[in-house]
């Protein structure tokens, strides 16, 4: 297994109070669902999608979750939903790489009534949309997508593996070798090439459905939720419930553990301990968000990991999401709406006040108002709220 001479360091940052807070706008109200991502591609043409809260269910009790995906030609000041055959069709991902080229993870429900992963593709913005790869397993789910250009493309996610009804000890368990899975794609998305695949067994007490132990310690992701590429061959991936940091620079051929053992906790899946988002700005400066308050950056392509520490009051604070301009400015977001910046590669931070700043600090924790994702044009920033928001400023007030 290649490894890497890897140094941990940690920055002690200053916490400032932002004054620019009356900048953020308001864009999109959707109290309709939750947005989970949000992508530009210019100034102008800009997607958001997640989920409808409403959840209504069909004649045999299955659920049937609405996918929601909105587009903006104006840069924000309106958003259009674009429909999808939702009946039977559940979206995760949408990415756009030119204002027509786009495509799209999810789920669908097949001949065999269980629900099988999709990859779908658009050639018009998102107006219609043709499935070009359904996945026959129905133990594979899907998470992520991201495309380079036109022919090439990954996804990831995880497989449940083989489960086994099996005896340790005196529980009855399931244990099944879940893991990690990458795929990668040459033709658009027709066909795919598994790139990686990581097993570790994972027990669980069939009377409590509640986590046994995850077998032996060994390299590898079990879930990979998040991939980001600086270039072509340089790309960076992270998961739930683990504390390692995949890396590629043969374009995804293959992927070797680049940093490891990062949390303070062990990976369990009642708590936060995990990567949640990348944000690869060149092939020598990425940073990674996460749960227990973790933020990391190399400057150095990932040989050495440093570990970012804006402020002691965020040392338990679950970070979402991830976006850098260069290598001195930046954004962090919190599962509690918190939104973080930088102008100096986070040094000091600066807290944006944001328009609903006192809904959070006074919200139950059931009501938090969570940061999604962010986006960057030349000219703003947008962020994307789990309550379905959508909020931007001017990055000359950055």
């Amino acid at each position: 297994m290649y490894r890497t001479l890897i140094c941990t360091l940690s920055i002690a940052g200053m916490i400032l109070t932002s004054a620019n807070g009356n900048e953020w706008k308001l864009y999109e109200n959707s109290s309709i669902g939750t947005l989970w991502y949000i992508q530009f591609i210019d100034d102008m043409r800009g997607w958001a999608n997640g989920q409808d809260n409403d959840i209504n269910f069909d004649s045999n009790g299955r659920a049937l979750i609405t996918s929601i995906v909105l587009r903006t030609e104006d840069g924000g000041e309106t958003w259009k939903k674009i429909n999808f055959n939702t009946s039977f069709r559940f979206i995760k991902q949408i990415f756009f790489l030119t204002k027509n080229d786009g495509w799209a993870v999810g789920e669908q429900r097949g001949d065999d009534e269980k629900m099988h992963s999709i990859i779908l593709s658009t050639k018009n913005g998102g107006d219609s949309w043709d499935v070009v790869s359904f996945i026959e397993n129905s133990n594979v789910v899907l998470v992520n997508i991201y495309f380079s250009n036109e022919n090439v493309g990954w996804v990831s996610g995880f497989d449940y593996g083989e489960v086994l009804d099996e005896e340790f000890g005196d529980n009855l368990i399931l244990a099944t070798n879940i893991g990690g899975l990458i795929l990668y794609t040459n033709d658009s998305g027709k066909n795919w090439t598994k790139k990686y695949r990581h097993e570790q067994l994972l027990i669980l007490n069939t009377q409590t459905l509640s986590s046994i132990n995850h077998g032996p310690t060994v390299e590898g992701l079990r879930s990979i939720d998040y991939i980001a590429f600086s270039d072509n061959n340089h790309g960076w991936a992270v998961g739930d419930y683990d504390d390692k940091i995949l890396h590629t620079n043969d374009g995804g051929k293959t992927w070797r553990v680049q940093k490891s053992n990062l949390l303070s906790l062990e990976p369990d899946p009642r708590q936060s301990s995990n990567f949640r988002q990348i944000s690869a700005i060149d092939n020598n400066n990425v940073w990674v968000v996460g749960g227990e308050g973790q933020i990391y950056k190399t400057t150095d392509g990932g040989t050495e990991w440093k570990k970012v520490v804006p402020g002691n009051e965020y040392d338990n604070t679950y970070w979402t999401s991830v976006k850098f301009i260069d290598d001195k400015h930046g954004w962090i977001g919190s599962l509690n709406g918190v939104i973080l910046s930088t102008k100096d590669g986070g040094i000091n931070w600066v807290r944006e006040v944001m328009p609903y700043e006192k809904t959070v600090i006074s919200a139950p924790s059931e009501d938090r108002i969570g940061i999604s994702d962010f986006a960057i044009t030349k000219t703003k920033i947008f962020v994307a709220l789990m309550d379905g928001r959508i909020y931007s400023k001017n990055l000359n007030s950055k």
